[in-house]
This record gives C-alpha cells, structure tokens and sequence, in this order.
C-alpha cells in the first residue's frame, strides 16, 4: 500500500488555491488558457470541490476539506508541486 502525505490547507481561500492550481498545472490539449476567479468560485461550488479537470487542466484533487492527497495532481504537475504552491499561498499572505 501506498503512503502519503497529506497537504494542509487549513484556512486558504479555496478560490486563490484553485487559481494557484491551475496556473501551474500543465495544459492539455482541450486547455483554454485562462481562469477567472468568479469562473473558480462558480466550479467549486459546482463540484463540491473535488476536481477531475478545470478548464482543460488536469487537478485529480479534492479542495472541499483542511488536507488535500496531492499525488495525482503532482503526477502530472511535477512531484511536491502542490505543496510548493500552498508554500508560496501561506508566504503571501502572511505578508
């Protein structure tokens, strides 16, 4: 079996995490190379936070909860990407 380590993101803006997401998630060819934040807000209200694709950008990953399995939005990504962009999420806004 498999093991992991979960992602926190306990007190993110799910929104700002999603667009932080998808700008570093590699397009596919169906990718139509942008995503507003009212877009964001609109899909995770409509898939409850759990993402198979956003706008032709692979996510594999659930945002609904405090702790997120990253690996196979870093499969595709690059490994610890995920982590890297909550990193970078926490650093600006504790500026």
């Amino acid at each position: 079996m498999s093991t992991f380590k979960a992602v926190d993101i306990t007190g993110l803006d799910k929104v700002e995490l999603m667009l932080a997401l998808y700008a570093k998630a590699w397009p596919s060819m169906y990718d139509i190379g942008r995503l507003s934040a009212e877009e964001a807000l609109r899909f995770f209200d409509e898939q409850k936070g759990n993402f198979d694709y956003v706008n032709g950008r692979c996510f594999k990953c659930n945002l609904s909860g405090d702790s997120v399995d990253p690996r196979l939005y870093d499969r595709d990504a690059g490994e610890g990407r995920f982590q890297e962009i909550v990193t970078m999420l926490r650093k600006s806004n504790s500026s």
